[in-house]
């Protein structure tokens, strides 16, 4: 009995020191990269055509996923044509974070599915700022949205990769002077280029 005891104790001891050098707190965390990206894209806005800005910065992780932020803004003056008030502009900004699955990242051409959730900013200005900005009585408005979308992408070097594809703003809910979630929701054609450590 006490020999059976004494190599069960060594076998518990064998195990208990095989795990601990196998495992530390750090030894689940995934190979996390970073990528960048500057992209331009078409929305419809209050039956505007409107060309946005944005920029992208995220974390790479086992290959196929990014998560990170988003931020694009209106590059033109928004002059929606039922608008009564013909000294203004209208300007629209989004802001997220954002989920990306890239399937073969290896190859060349590949696919990658991103989405986007946070709040959107719609707000008028005064054309040609200035004493009319210090009275301007229109204010702003928030509102939720969602940006899934499909993008083929094409590795051009290592850490350079170009992609065309097309999104879809949903918006639940909006109204402020023109704009409403019906004429902010639409498909809209995206194009950016991304820099980065994606492996």
């Amino acid at each position: 009995m006490k020999k059976v005891t004494l190599i069960s104790a060594v076998l518990v001891l064998t195990i208990c020191s095989s795990a601990q050098e196998k495992w530390h707190p750090f030894s689940n965390i995934p190979d996390f990269g970073h990528a960048f990206e500057l992209c331009w894209q078409l929305n419809e806005v209050a039956e505007v055509s409107s060309g946005l800005l944005g920029l992208r910065a995220g974390l790479t992780y086992n290959t196929h996923f990014a998560t990170g932020v988003s931020f694009k803004w209106s590059l033109n003056e928004i002059e929606p044509p039922t608008e009564i008030d013909k000294d203004v502009f209208m300007n629209i900004a989004f802001t997220s974070a954002y989920f990306e699955y890239t399937f073969n990242p290896s190859k060349t051409f590949h696919i990658t599915i991103p989405i986007d959730i946070g709040a959107g900013d719609v707000n008028m200005e005064p054309k040609g700022g200035g004493q009319n900005a210090l009275l301007f009585p229109y204010g702003e408005s928030y509102f939720f949205y969602t940006e899934p979308g499909i993008m083929t992408e094409i590795n051009l070097a290592e850490r350079v990769r170009l992609n065309v594809g097309i999104t879809y703003v949903w918006v639940p809910k909006l109204e402020y002077r023109a704009a409403n979630a019906e004429n902010v929701s639409g498909l809209c054609p995206k194009i950016g280029i991304k820099y980065g450590r994606f492996h």
